[in-house]
């Protein structure tokens, strides 16, 4: 009977854990998007600068 209870209560727990590491992975993923989307602002803006900067020469 204990064995079968503490059999549940593990199941229990790395079910749990597993719940936990799905939510904290999709929000990495979400920052990780924000930062690329940054980025590549950044690089558009700089791409807009060297052409500008090209075509004054």
């Amino acid at each position: 009977m204990l064995s079968l209870i503490k059999t549940l209560l593990d199941g229990a727990s790395a079910r749990a854990e597993d719940n936990l590491k799905d939510r904290f992975a999709i929000d990495l993923l979400a920052q990780r998007i924000r930062d690329a989307e940054a980025g590549l602002a950044a690089a558009k803006q700089t791409l807009a600068s060297l052409i500008v900067r090209q075509r004054a020469e």
